[in-house]
């Protein structure tokens, strides 16, 4: 299966992925949701990926998330991406709710999706 086919037979759940993602306000600065996403992103490596996931609450900051895809196998993929956010400052200044994701032609909004939400996102469906 080609790229772009996987990619276009999958779009819409990885949308949803996506948008159940974003709906968490897991503020750096507070901890607020941090716990949640936390869980969210477990539970979707484990049954997305099968993946063996730990959780490292000792590393400083939010809790650090470690999955391992086919162990034993002879690759080594290793990716990085932070899934907490920065408070949204005036809510007012947002055209949109910053904690739904919104596509407007053709491009998707909310909190993180450039940084680093929707990258995140990406790689993990990557490996779907």
């Amino acid at each position: 299966m080609n790229a772009e086919f996987f990619i276009t037979k999958n779009q819409e759940k990885f949308k949803h992925l996506l948008a159940e993602f974003i709906k968490f306000a897991d503020y750096s600065e507070t901890g607020q949701q941090i716990d949640e996403t936390v869980n969210f992103l477990t539970s979707l490596l484990k049954q997305l990926l099968g993946a063996e996931v730990e959780i490292h609450h000792d590393m400083g900051g939010s809790p650090v998330i470690i999955a391992t895809l086919s162990p034993g196998q002879e690759e080594t993929y290793l990716f990085y991406g932070h899934y907490d956010v920065q408070t949204v400052g005036n809510i007012s200044s947002w055209l949109t709710d910053p904690f739904e994701l919104t596509e407007k032609d053709g491009r998707l909004y909310g909190r993180g999706t450039g940084d680093n939400k929707g990258q995140l996102m990406a790689q993990i469906c990557g490996f779907y």
